[in-house]
């Protein structure tokens, strides 16, 4: 048995680092000022630099900022006017993303352009040939194209590595995951855990100066590639126990030492030795003879050479050997506006399809089908031989206390034995119920019912549950009047700049909050997880203003996504499109719940950390809002592939004396379609350093971003839930057991005592508010907070939502400062460097504060509150690879009808959809790897399509004679340019134009993959583009519905906007702007400094 350790490599590639030079000309009135560039140098002492010259905004001045002795603008109203300003300036009398400035100067309510002022630009562009944009291009000294972004595109042999993952420096990115192969050595790969240092410093005191988070992010059960071998089940059984450490109970892994004579083991998790049980001596005796001592180790002792493996659950734990399968409860509100809507039919028919496929895949499931509105209807089925079984219907009219109306195995329909009966009984099910057809909605009533199904059946499942309107009845009802609206309020100009609106705290209420919380005890009790589907808005109305107004179904968002948050579940909705599209997007949904995702029910979940580290905080759905008791376990009823949870970490003592610290998760849950208990161990090592370089060098930019949006997220839900709603007496502020020790240093993101850490800097580069200190002196009654809650009170909404930009814009500026100061102390004082694995890190910054998630309600024009708060509750299960593709979302060029193609990126546009094949190959890290010691018979080989560079996510680089595809993970946006040659448009759509008329009509089927080159046309090159990047974002979703946006709908086309990272939305300034700005603030640290 081998002895695994994994030691801190020499980092031998010079990282890049990026340096901004600050020239400027003080030429009086020369706002935007030429022979601005950036150059490419090299510094021997830190390898190659980017040096931007001439970063500072217009109108910007050190005497802008005046510092405290803390060294970081004290004097942020002074900074925020002048950059308001300046933001005015630039957005006075254009149209910004669809808003008319100058319209709101006049007027408070918002005035868009109509869509026939904006068909007539568009009409009178193509008629003379001019190529325009999407947005207006603004001027700028910086090039855009220079500055770092994330890039991604067409794949060589460069990309497509194989890994050992004991072996390499830094983990792939999300980015080039997809096509790499990580093979398993004993360290758990980057597929399960994402670090955001790679290297964790020796002592408190450095992590403290790095002004980082030190976290890990586990993902346990994520969606594995054709190209990740599957996790290995030790040959044990279910009598036989681990081997654990029976002293902190840690299962031996890879990284457990063992004792010459086999017997001993040395825990390297708390270096306590104890003994290998005889039991499982003899195991491994006997697996050898019968192996007739021919055994492959790998294969035979899988828990000493894999970082992640599953055990059958050992029989100690007290627990069933064979559990019974998963069950499915459907609860399918039929009530009037769900039968106006044609949403019943749509449902129905969903459902007639998966039950078919269930039949044939998974034959022994059970399900249940529950309808309501103002009665719970049930159709209990009896088995009959000889005939077809009839369809009775049971009717419970006693929504405040319901009751199971008849024996359970009439309730629980076998899917197998009973699918022509479920066939018959979803084609008559909408006749039958049209009597009881009302305006009335039993939402909760009725789920409470199939609650207690689940317990007297005592077995685990998920409850789909499909609503469309308010649960005005019934337990935990919800009156009308209390889901109120606050109008739409962009920023307005005033004498001032740009002013932000109020943040509208009341949409994250949560409603009967108590009542809700014993609903959830009774899930968990019987390990019953909710899923909800709303559907809802169905229209075909393309007009922004009618999109924005249309508050006539507004539905408690927060409120039905707070049971699927508290039990593993999650809130989906489809809202604002045609039925066809909402048909074929709910389908894919049930059909990936079912029969792709990774799922694991009745988990028991528990994080262990080697001597010397601690968990000081985690983040999960589950503990937003709520107290955390045990930092390190928690029980939930079901995780599954897209869920991850991130838990910070702080140092107990210093490290000095070692040279790695361990992880290691274990989760104890049931599988999805096997009746088998299994135990699931993924275990890391973690190499220590001594130098806050070599600890900089090695941190990872994605997984940071990903905490600070969580931090961020919970923030906003876990004040929200509270402010004005109906507590249960148990709320305890998340964050009121949050320890400051090894989390950011002294700049946590809030800390227990409701008062920042740190320095009182501006709260955002775009203009956000007053400093944290204004903030507490002059705009917060210290009387109305919530107690263990920072900052809350409902008379400063707007400074609660957005405290948390504040909090982590200092963290930032404060890791700037820090690397400078550490690392690079040797540079100019006008220059900001940043290490090579953090390069990206404003580009993301910029991005997660223009999230509309994240952004205050009411505040977005182009999202309507429940789609915010919907993606504010998916950051707090997001994975690494969703949070950077949400991001930044990847913007390919397609076609250009008009421009030559004499530039070589539009040249690339003829081979874009052309498949093609590459190799793989070793890893520079593992160029002593070959197949043999790899276990792999071949090289493989990977096919795919041919794409384009993406491009920068700006509405300059979209005109109008273009096809863009734009993708952030969730959703494909396909972007038809006014100016697109008619031919075109006929091979996609099979129409001479789009028009007003046809555009809710159009659609491109992307099911049939070409590849044969001579028979490609424009269509099957985007369908071949389509189906790479749904290929490329499998594991983070896996159906990504495609999106046509043009000038002729509005609504679609201002949300396409919205997503446009790079330029300025709301009062948020654009990417280069915000570098700028960050420059400036640096350097004004440093001088202070």
């Amino acid at each position: 048995m081998r002895v695994g350790q994994i030691y801190g490599n020499n980092y031998l590639n010079s990282g890049a680092e990026l340096s901004m030079n600050n020239q400027v000309n003080n030429l009086a009135g020369n706002a935007y000022q030429n022979n601005r560039n950036i150059n490419l140098t090299s510094q021997h002492n830190s390898a190659s630099t980017e040096e931007i010259r001439g970063c500072l905004a217009p109108n910007l001045s050190c005497s802008n900022i005046q510092s405290s002795q803390n060294g970081v603008s004290s004097n942020a109203s002074q900074y925020l006017t002048n950059n308001n300003n300046y933001y005015s300036n630039r957005v006075n009398g254009h149209n910004y993303n669809g808003y008319n400035y100058n319209d709101h100067a006049n007027n408070l309510n918002q005035s868009y352009i109509s869509t026939n002022n904006v068909e007539s630009v568009h009409e009178s562009e193509q008629k003379s040939g001019f190529v325009t944009s999407l947005t207006k291009p603004i001027q700028s000294r910086v090039d855009p194209s220079q500055i770092p972004r994330p890039v991604f595109g067409n794949i060589t042999e460069k990309e497509c590595n194989i890994y050992d993952s004991d072996k390499y420096t830094f983990p792939p990115n999300s980015l080039n995951e997809p096509h790499s192969m990580i093979l398993d050595r004993g360290n758990a790969t980057s597929k399960y855990y994402k670090l955001t240092l790679n290297q964790i410093p020796s002592q408190h005191s450095i992590l403290q100066s790095m002004k980082l988070p030190c976290a890990a992010i586990v993902q346990p059960f994520p969606l594995l590639s054709e190209l990740d071998k599957p996790v290995p089940i030790v040959n044990s059984s279910i009598t036989v126990e681990p081997i654990r450490c029976v002293r902190c109970r840690a299962y031996a892994n890879p990284f457990t030492c063992v004792s010459q004579n086999g017997d001993q083991c040395l825990c390297n998790f708390c270096g306590h030795t104890f003994d290998i049980p005889m039991d499982y001596l003899r195991l491994l005796q006997s697996q050898i003879k019968t192996q007739n001592y021919q055994n492959d180790d790998q294969l035979n002792y899988p828990e000493i050479y894999h970082g992640v493996v599953d055990y059958y659950a050992p029989a100690s734990l007290g627990l069933t050997a064979e559990p019974e399968l998963p069950c499915y409860c459907f609860l399918i509100e039929i009530s009037s506006y769900s039968y106006q809507n044609n949403i019943i039919n749509m449902v129905i028919y969903c459902l007639k399809y998966i039950f078919n496929q269930l039949s044939e895949r998974s034959p022994e499931t059970n399900v249940i089908l529950i309808f309501y509105s103002r009665e719970i209807i049930l159709f209990p089925y009896q088995y009959n031989k000889n005939s077809s079984s009839q369809i009775r219907m049971s009717v419970i009219s006693d929504i405040m206390e319901p009751f199971i109306p008849c024996p359970l195995s009439e309730i629980c329909i076998p899917i197998s034995e009973a699918i022509n009966y479920l066939n018959e009984l979803l084609d008559k099910a909408p006749d039958l119920m049209k009597s009881h057809i009302t305006p009335n909605n039993a939402y909760y009533s009725a789920l409470s019912l199939a609650i207690q199904i689940f317990q007297l059946k005592k077995c685990t499942g998920t409850i789909l549950t499909f609503i469309s309107s308010i649960p005005n009845i019934g337990i935990a009802s919800i009156n009308n009047k209390d889901v109120t609206i606050a109008p739409k309020s962009p920023p307005r100009r005033t004498s001032r700049g740009m002013k932000q609106s109020a943040g509208f705290v009341s949409g994250y209420v949560v409603h009967n909050i108590q009542q809700l919380d014993l609903l959830i005890q009774q899930c968990k009790s019987t390990n019953v997880s909710v899923e909800t589907f709303v559907i809802t808005q169905i229209n075909n109305n393309n007009n922004i203003n009618d999109y924005i107004n249309n508050n006539a179904n507004m539905l408690p968002t927060s409120t039905l996504s707070y049971i699927p948050q508290h039990t593993g579940g999650k809130l989906r909705l489809f809202s604002d499109f045609s039925f066809e599209k909402i048909y074929n997007d709910v389908y894919k949904v049930l059909y990936s719940i079912f029969f792709i995702h990774n799922v694991a029910y009745d988990c028991t979940f528990k994080l262990r950390c080697s001597k010397g580290i601690a968990v000081s905080k985690v983040y999960a759905p589950w503990t937003a809002g709520g107290p955390t008791p045990d930092l390190t376990a928690f029980q939930i009823p079901k995780i599954d592939s897209n869920t991850a949870i991130a838990f910070l970490l702080r140092h107990e003592e210093n490290l000095d004396q070692k040279k790695n610290v361990y992880l290691q998760a274990a989760c104890l849950y049931t599988c999805k379609d096997k009746r088998v208990r299994l135990l699931r161990v993924l275990t890391i090592s973690i190499p220590v350093t001594t130098s806050i370089t070599t600890a900089f060098r090695y941190a990872s930019i994605e997984p940071i971003v990903n905490i600070y949006a969580r931090m961020a997220a919970h923030h906003i839900v876990s004040k929200g839930q509270r402010i004005g709603g109906k507590g249960n007496g148990n709320n305890n502020n998340s964050y009121s057991n949050n320890s400051n020790v090894g989390i950011c240093g002294n700049n946590s993101a809030i800390n227990g005592s409701g008062v920042t850490s740190g320095n009182g800097m501006a709260n955002s580069i775009g203009g956000i508010g007053t400093s944290i200190g204004n903030t507490i002196n002059n705009s917060l009654n210290i009387n109305n907070l919530v107690p263990g809650l920072p900052f809350s009170s409902s008379k400063n909404s707007n400074n609660l939502l957005l405290m948390w930009k504040q909090e982590t814009l200092n963290s930032i500026i404060d890791m700037l400062f820090s690397y400078r100061e550490n690392c690079a102390n040797t540079s100019s004082t006008g220059q900001l460097i940043l290490p090579d694995s953090l390069k990206l890190t404003l580009i993301y910054i910029s991005s997660l504060f223009k999230c509309p998630a994240l952004m205050p309600l009411n505040t977005v024009l182009e999202f309507s509150i429940s789609e915010q708060i919907v993606g504010l509750y998916e950051l707090l299960h997001a994975s690494v690879s969703y949070t950077t593709a949400l991001l930044y979302p990847r913007l390919y060029p397609i076609h250009h009808s008009l421009i030559s193609n004499e530039n070589n990126e539009l040249q690339k546009l003829d081979s874009v959809g052309i498949p093609y094949q590459i190799t793989m190959q070793f890893s520079e890290n593992n160029n002593d790897n070959t197949l043999l010691s790899s276990n792999l018979p071949e090289l493989p080989v990977i096919s795919r399509f041919w794409l384009n560079s993406s491009i920068a996510c700006s509405g300059e680089r979209i005109l109008s004679d273009g096809i863009y595809i734009l993708e952030n993970g969730k959703e494909i946006y396909i972007y038809i340019g006014s100016q697109v040659d008619s031919n075109i448009i006929n091979d996609l759509f099979g129409v001479d134009n789009i028009n007003t008329d046809n555009f809710n009509k159009i659609s491109l089927i992307t099911e049939n993959i070409e590849m044969d080159v001579s028979k490609m046309n424009i269509r099957s090159r985007i369908s071949n583009i389509i189906q790479q990047i749904r290929t490329d974002r499998f594991s983070i979703s896996t159906y990504m519905p495609i999106i046509i946006v043009s000038n002729h709908s509005q609504k679609l086309e201002s949300k396409l906007k919205a997503l446009l990272v790079e330029d300025p939305y709301g009062y948020e300034t654009s990417y280069v702007d915000f570098l700028c700005n960050v420059h400036k603030l640096v350097q004004s640290k440093l001088v202070d400094s």
